[in-house]
């Protein structure tokens, strides 16, 4: 028998929530909100930034875009990088396949090493994009006004990064009809930590536990 996300009824594994949504939207602070209930969590865009501090990664990233995405703190520096990504037809082709191979292989390693019952929650900017959702027991999109998602993001991108960016995401509707629950994002922290309980709470019940269980 199978469960909405097309995958088999959940025995003996872990229930794993897919958590996607805009860029600045807050996919982040939901899955740090989900982790201090309870789950263990993954976060793609984070272990991206481990990836380019190995040496390896590093090398190959300045032969393709040159010497200047590196900082002058010795990293690499994601806005000269978009930027350069941006500069080329199939620049962002051709990063993501330096980098997704990578983070598919982690994620997997977490799915399958986590322990029967418990909830993992893994952030995956592009995981309706790349049809990944049938991998998934519960898949979470957080979605924000693009004047909001804006003024969140102006720290970290400027105007032509996020233009990168968005370039290979969904519209907001596309992602909430492929998600099996979704929240606007544009208003309080309150209303946000309520949906992440919420999301928290109908994983556990997958499970066949509740919030009160210690096991």
């Amino acid at each position: 028998m199978e469960n909405e996300s097309g995958l088999k009824e959940i025995r003996g594994r872990a229930v794993v929530v897919g958590l996607t949504g805009g860029i600045g939207a807050g996919k982040t602070t939901v899955l740090k909100m989900l982790g201090e209930l309870g789950a263990q969590t993954f976060s793609a865009d984070d272990f991206v930034h481990e990836l380019y501090r190995r040496p390896d990664i590093m090398q190959m990233l300045k032969q393709r875009f040159g010497a200047d995405i590196i900082g002058v703190d010795g990293e690499v520096d994601r806005r000269v990088l978009l930027r350069k990504v941006g500069q080329q037809p199939d620049g962002l082709k051709w990063l993501e396949s330096v980098v997704n191979p990578q983070v598919t292989a982690e994620r997997i390693r977490l799915m399958e090493t986590a322990s029967p019952g418990t909830v993992v929650a893994i952030e995956s900017p592009l995981l309706i994009e790349g049809g990944f959702q049938r991998g998934y027991d519960l898949v979470v999109t957080i979605e924000a006004s693009f004047g909001v998602r804006q003024k969140r993001l102006a720290a970290r991108y400027d105007d032509k990064s996020m233009q990168v960016l968005e370039k290979r995401r969904l519209t907001t509707g596309q992602r909430i009809a492929a998600a099996d629950m979704h929240f606007n994002n544009d208003a309080g922290i309150s209303e946000l930590q309520y949906f992440a309980r919420m999301v928290y709470e109908r994983a556990l019940a997958m499970a066949g536990k509740s919030a009160g269980d210690k096991g």
